[in-house]
């Protein structure tokens, strides 16, 4: 069940992520035309995912996912990025914290660990 999930998310993430890069761009045109301050635009495409159902069901795959892992004796982590393996050879620094709290941090300067409880934005 966990790779039948991980499927559907996956299906679903490329759709979205379609979907918002086909409406983002209209709305720019639109807001130039109009003459509409940009920052309301910014973000136009996601919003348009987050009132469509399959965002509904992307949330929903959230929810039941860590009980299906744990079912299936997985671990409840899930690993996001691996990096680089060069990363390995150095210490780091390990940030926690919610994600929308480092939302534009650059982490560039030095491999960093984040834990966060949820993923989410």
């Amino acid at each position: 069940i966990d790779a039948a999930l991980d499927t559907v998310a996956l299906g679903m993430e490329y759709d979205m992520d379609r979907l918002a890069s086909l409406t983002q761009h209209p709305a720019e045109v639109i807001a130039e035309f109009a003459k509409c301050d940009p920052a309301y635009i910014t973000n136009f495409g996601e919003e348009v995912v987050r009132g469509h159902s399959m965002f509904a069901v992307s949330k929903m795959i959230s929810a039941v996912r860590g009980e299906v892992r744990k079912a299936a004796g997985k671990s409840p982590w899930l690993l996001v990025s691996t990096g680089k393996a060069e990363l390995s050879l150095y210490a780091g620094a390990v940030k926690i914290g919610l994600l929308e709290e480092m939302q534009g941090e650059n982490f560039s300067a030095k491999p960093t660990v984040v834990l966060s409880e949820r993923l989410g934005g």
